[in-house]
């Protein structure tokens, strides 16, 4: 089962992605700031990231410019989120490594598309 690292520190939001992708069948990690979010990226090497700009402690950008940077997980695909429609925090997000962006709150079709174009389906082949 692939699994993908939620890195939010709202929990509500943490929450309602989870319910979603576990009933994709994906498995889930979470993270609550950008400290979290890079120790479980080490530690668990998810398939999958999915990154909110406005983390707690460390900006999920700079936590994806980090991850980018480190030969033992810079193959994990990223996407960032944020509230934020402004072009600067989105070329802000791919600048720091990201692979996608997208605008939050995520659509579930377009993030369910996004997510199956980076890593395919939840059971790994």
């Amino acid at each position: 089962m692939k699994r993908i690292l939620i890195a939010d520190g709202n929990e509500d939001s943490r929450y309602i992605y989870e319910l979603y992708l576990e009933f994709h069948g994906y498995a889930v990690l979470e993270a609550h700031d950008g400290h979290d979010a890079l120790r479980v990226a080490r530690q668990e090497r998810p398939d999958l990231l999915l990154v909110r700009k406005g983390l707690p402690r460390l900006d999920g950008w700079e936590v994806a410019r980090i991850l980018k940077s480190d030969p033992g997980t810079a193959d994990i695909p990223i996407i960032g989120y944020s509230a934020n429609a402004m072009a600067e925090v989105r070329e802000g997000a791919l600048e720091a490594g990201c692979d996608r962006f997208m605008l939050g709150p995520v659509a579930p079709r377009a993030f369910e598309a996004a997510i199956r174009e980076l890593i395919g389906g939840p059971r790994a082949d």
